[in-house]
């Protein structure tokens, strides 16, 4: 999957679990917002869950350190938050 298939994913996955649109603004946005702070767990040596506040709404979202690309966005069950 190319970056282009990735980004639609993620916005796709945001909407249907979080009911917000995305624009190509608040990707950028979403991804100045990741750091040590948001970290939440690894899933892999290069997927990164962290948790964005970003329109009132909490996201759980999974970031690709080697591609630097939002992937997914995941539910509090999904992310193994409880």
């Amino acid at each position: 999957m190319g970056n282009v298939e990735i980004r639609f994913h993620f916005k796709r996955r945001v909407k249907e679990r979080y009911g917000i649109n995305l624009s190509k603004r608040d990707m950028k946005n979403i991804m100045k917002m990741i750091g040590p702070k948001t970290f939440v767990r690894g899933r892999s040596n290069s997927r990164k869950v962290h948790r964005v506040d970003y329109k009132g709404k909490e996201l759980l979202v999974v970031y690709d350190t080697n591609r630097k690309v939002l992937v997914t966005a995941l539910t509090n069950e999904q992310g193994g938050i409880l």
